[in-house]
């Protein structure tokens, strides 16, 4: 459902707040705005499941008893996405900021893994779809063990599993640069309709400690300081890579503590593909 979301860094200090009602300070996630026709939306849909791919080869899914699609690079994701129809999209920037806020509002820890590890032991394999309808409450587990997935507000392996591919953000030598219309969404362009984030991404990998933050784009956090922690700060391992790259979130089923609600990998170009690397229908 629709919120706004308030964030202010005051004295290095950073709050978040969340409303159902606008108020001054307040911004409205871009996933609740209807560009076409210039008015807020009342919800969007979140795939519950990794996404998959249609029996006919054609369009990206959400759908349980099914492994998610891997081997596809970010741009195959988007037109997947797209050929359901208007107004569907892959994850982007803007989801993720919402599912962000929501968890760290909700359970008071930028440490998700803290809550639970997410599927980040496993063996070989992505899990296939579905273990979350065997679960009563709205968020939670089969278990406390990294060999089974979790689920937050009914969102499957919001981290863990494989990779997710997040559209809208394109990075060129660790400067990123986001867009805000979904239609506009294409792989390395760092002009308009991008517009480049008032700091500059950190150029070494690392557990992360700090996120930078732009009042002018306040959806978009990357990392800007590492050294910390799987127990301290965000806990969350960061990767990038000079050149132009693209953005993926989360973790992988066999990452251990390199995963999480603030995990990014900001190391790939648009063409890489790999059996890792999933994504998420909107």
């Amino acid at each position: 459902p629709k919120y706004y979301i308030k964030k202010e860094l005051v004295n290095n200090v950073m709050t978040r707040q969340i409303s159902k009602e606008k108020q001054k300070g307040y911004y409205l996630p871009q996933v609740f705005w209807d560009f076409e026709n210039k008015k807020e939306l009342p919800y969007f849909l979140f795939g519950k499941y990794n996404a998959s791919l249609s029996a006919d080869g054609q369009r990206l899914e959400s759908k349980k008893g099914v492994k998610p699609l891997v081997n596809k690079n970010i741009v195959n994701f988007r037109d997947y996405a797209r050929a359901n129809g208007k107004g569907y999209q892959q994850l982007d920037i803007h989801a993720v900021d919402v599912l962000q806020t929501l968890f760290y509002v909700e359970f008071g820890t930028l440490n998700s893994q803290s809550i639970h590890a997410g599927y980040t032991s496993g063996n070989t394999e992505s899990l296939e779809s579905g273990f979350s309808d065997e679960i009563l409450a709205s968020s939670g587990a089969l278990s406390t063990s990294a060999t089974d997935g979790f689920m937050y507000r009914g969102i499957e392996n919001p981290w863990g599993n494989v990779y997710q591919f997040v559209d809208g953000v394109n990075i060129l030598d660790n400067q990123a640069w986001v867009t805000k219309n979904a239609e506009e969404y294409t792989s390395n362009v760092f002009a308009s309709p991008y517009e480049k984030l008032g700091y500059v991404n950190h150029d070494a990998n690392g557990v992360v400690t700090d996120m930078g933050f732009d009042p002018e784009y306040p959806f978009a956090e990357f990392p800007v300081e590492i050294g910390g922690s799987y127990s301290t700060n965000y806990a969350d391992y960061y990767y990038q890579s000079l050149g132009q790259r693209i953005a993926l979130f989360g973790g992988l089923w066999a990452a251990g503590w390199v995963a999480g609600l603030s995990f990014w990998a900001l190391l790939y170009s648009s063409g890489f593909a790999d059996s890792g690397l999933g994504g998420r229908l909107l």
